[in-house]
């Protein structure tokens, strides 16, 4: 067999053997490199759609938290209850809670405490909360609700029950406790 002038002794040979064991492991590095972009690319797909449905999951709890402030504000003004919904998120925690110091509305309101106080002021002025002073700690004052703050839950609850109908219209219970426990995990995740 005659062999290639380029080939012709072993020395050449071995050098064209070990380039083409070179490109044959380039072609197969490509093919690995192209594979493994592809997979990438997969994997990247599907972080996207779950960063886009985590996004929109927020989105949609958003938009329900300031639906659900726009309806109780439409109902507050219907309804002639001459409070804010600022005023009514004080009487709500109160009205769960019991007695309670400023502080402790504020962080269970998201409001901070000196925003707190002129809320406060207008309830205690419409006769619906007092303050009183902590027996532990006279620096900090305790909002109660007065039998008139009791009372006012009477009358908002046909709005509240009027607004659980409303929400719960075509979910099932099964929907409800996903979507309760969807988002308590997240908030467990945040708080740690």
């Amino acid at each position: 067999m005659v062999l290639p002038f380029w080939l012709n002794n072993q020395h050449r040979a071995n050098q064209f053997s070990r380039i083409i064991v070179f490109m044959l492991k380039i072609i197969y590095n490509k093919i690995i490199v192209q594979y493994l972009t592809i997979i990438i690319y997969l994997c990247n797909s599907i972080i996207k759609m779950e960063l886009k449905n985590l996004q929109c999951l927020i989105e949609n709890a958003a938009n329900f938290r300031m639906g659900m402030k726009q309806y109780i504000q439409q109902k507050l003004r219907e309804g002639n209850f001459d409070i804010t919904y600022e005023m009514l998120q004080v009487l709500a925690i109160l009205w769960h809670k019991q007695d309670l110091n400023q502080q402790q509305i504020a962080d269970a309101i998201q409001k901070n405490k000196a925003s707190l106080t002129p809320l406060i002021d207008n309830l205690a002025c419409r006769k619906l909360v007092v303050r009183t002073e902590d027996p532990s700690d006279r620096r900090n004052k305790i909002i109660s609700l007065t039998k008139a703050g009791r009372d006012y839950k009477l009358q908002f609850m046909p709005v509240i029950n009027e607004f659980y109908t409303l929400i719960e219209k075509d979910l099932t219970c099964k929907e409800i406790d996903q979507a309760c426990c969807v988002l308590h995990k997240m908030y467990k995740n945040l708080i740690g």
